[in-house]
């Protein structure tokens, strides 16, 4: 039976008042009254407390009687309509003759078992609530009794479920449970939704949650939103926490970006120059993302203003761009993403310092931007506002640029280097000395480093601070042996120093580490791998200027290194990140 509509007995014992619920009170006894033998007069009251604005409300009364066939009869119907806080007396004159005369409904000679039924409705008429109470056995010869009929009114609202964790785009319904004092639950009641941050998620008026972002917070991280149901004046709460899970990271020197796994575009920390392509220079502690709508299959940001690539092969990039390096024609710098120009398709993208590259399908290389050093490989030192094609006439299978040089590598495993590699200079790709077959290589600042097939690590240039990895600060002008007998299958260069990944999965770093972006725990410069503390399984790491990043195997995303920008997500800025933390907004 529902409560929400509460039936109460009134009757005089004894000069004294009895208060009793018509459905408990099946022994109570009320009386015909009035002119004739069979006349009961009922007093019903409806008294429709902490309902919600002044919304209309009716109280529909029903006194009859129920045969023994299950047969209702109804003997009188009554209604009234109220609003918020009204408390209307509804005298039901009920004649009883016929029922006290009728042995279909079972009870005793001259007893008249009434049932009571109670409609609650809208102002459309829809039924919100309904209730039965009785019986009430009526009987000559005594007195009458008032019924009071109440609409019991909200008195607590519970949300569930109430803390949950959802991916940006994803929904969550939340349900809201409407109890009265008593305990009971209430239906048919009207329930309104609200968000207190809908930069994090929006909630529709049934209580559908969507995720809409991390947030706008700029000194701290915050990706929740309090979701609150109200009725009738009454408030439940629920703490709803966006979330996104990375696919590829890729950290700047100030700033750092990364995809998810539907391809869009997060990036978090410095924004002066829109190199978080928000459409603002508002920095950001939260991964924040990128405008636009785009969808991408890569992304980069390793040295200067971040480039991504859509699945068309289509290059886009923001941010910086008094060197041309987003390759738009122009020297503007771009708050949101801007099409690379010259309708090239690529299949990857790179960038370096002020300069950036990307390799088409058929393998050849072109660059744009800054061209001081000759890092774009046309044969000359001229600025270019579009990609150019590199010089030489190769097919490279993969492309890796530095601070101010280039690297690719053919498919026979062959290196060709152009621009300022800290010991070597060339307007045009030249091999790499040594006779090496790499299956991969990377460029730094001004080093570079290649992998072979067996997973052993060469390195080059100037190791300032011993990035090459060879126990030394001594300029390598030819490929040297990375010390520790490591097998890695993976390398990344920053500003003189390299992170490796080996088949298990760990990281190693080595060279400068003033910024803590060895990740070892100190600041102290180390000439030969150094394990990456702690116990994460990393499937990819790149170093970025002064900040390094890595993704686990289970896809979260940790960085770990320079922090005045709030680059690593830590969530808040702090000049050093000693040991890798992970991303905040992740689950």
């Amino acid at each position: 039976m529902s409560r929400q509509i509460l039936v109460h007995l009134r009757r005089v014992i004894g000069g004294a008042l009895a208060l009793g619920t018509l459905y408990a009170c099946a022994e109570k006894a009320l009386a015909p009254g009035g002119a004739g033998a069979g006349l009961v007069r009922l007093n019903v009251v409806a008294d429709i407390a902490r309902q919600v604005s002044a919304l209309t409300r009716t109280v529909a009364v029903q006194v009859g009687y129920q045969q023994t066939n299950g047969a209702f009869v109804s003997l009188v119907q009554q209604s009234t309509t109220v609003t918020s806080g009204d408390s209307v007396p509804l005298s039901v004159a009920v004649d009883v003759a016929s029922c006290l005369s009728d042995p279909t409904h079972g009870a005793a000679a001259n007893v008249c078992p009434l049932l009571v039924r109670v409609w609650l409705k809208d102002a459309s008429g829809a039924t919100l609530d309904s209730t039965t109470a009785g019986p009430i056995n009526a009987t000559p010869g005594t007195a009458p009794a008032p019924l009071t009929v109440t609409v019991a009114a909200v008195a607590s609202v519970t949300v569930t479920p109430n803390a949950p964790s959802i991916a940006v785009g994803a929904t969550v319904q939340l349900a809201a449970t409407l109890k009265d004092a008593a305990g009971n639950v209430l239906t048919g009641r009207i329930v309104t939704w609200a968000s207190n941050s809908v930069t994090v998620a929006t909630v529709s008026s049934m209580g559908l949650v969507t995720a809409t972002g991390l947030g706008p917070d700029t000194l701290t991280a915050n990706n929740s939103s309090i979701i609150t149901a109200t009725s009738e004046g009454q408030n439940g709460s629920a703490t709803v926490t966006a979330t996104v899970s990375f696919v590829a990271v890729s950290p700047d020197g100030f700033f750092s970006c990364g995809l998810i796994a539907g391809g869009a575009a997060y990036c978090w920390g410095y924004n002066a120059d829109g190199d978080l392509g928000d459409g603002t220079t508002t920095q950001r502690v939260t991964p924040t993302a990128v405008r636009g709508g785009l969808v991408f299959t890569g992304i980069t940001s390793a040295f200067s203003s971040p480039c991504g690539l859509t699945a068309g092969g289509a290059a886009y990039c923001w941010g910086y761009n008094v060197d041309g390096e987003l390759g738009d024609g122009t020297t503007t710098r771009r708050l949101t993403p801007t099409a690379v120009q010259g309708g090239l398709v690529f299949t990857s993208i790179s960038s370096g310092q002020a300069q950036t590259c990307g390799l088409t399908a058929g393998g050849v290389a072109y660059c744009w931007g800054d061209n001081s050093h000759a890092q774009l490989g046309d044969g000359t030192t001229t600025q270019r506002l579009t990609p150019v094609a590199v010089q030489g006439g190769l097919v490279f299978t993969s492309l890796k640029t530095g601070g101010l040089h280039t690297c690719g590598l053919t498919a026979g495993g062959a290196a060709y280097c152009w621009g300022d590699g800290g010991t070597t200079f060339s307007y045009t790709p030249v091999t790499v000395k040594g006779g090496l077959v790499f299956t991969s290589v990377a460029a730094g600042e001004s080093d570079t480093c290649g992998l072979t097939a067996g997973g052993a690590a060469y390195c080059w240039g100037s190791n300032y601070s011993g990035e090459v990895g060879d126990g030394t600060t001594t300029p390598r002008l030819t490929p040297v042996a990375v010390q520790g007998s490591l097998v890695f299958t993976s390398l990344s260069l920053g500003v003189s120093y390299t992170c490796g990944l080996t088949v298990g999965g760990a990281a190693y770093c080595w060279g400068y580490n003033a910024d803590g972006e060895l990740g070892d725990g100190t600041t102290t410069q180390r000439v030969t791998p150094t394990a990456v503390q702690g116990v994460l399984v990393f499937k990819s790491v790149t170093d970025g200027i002064y900040t390094t990043c890595g993704l686990t195997v289970g896809g979260a995303a940790y960085c770990w290194g320079g922090n005045t920008s709030a680059q690593t997500g830590l969530g808040f800025i702090t000049p050093h990140v000693l040991t890798p933390v992970k991303v905040v907004g992740q689950p």
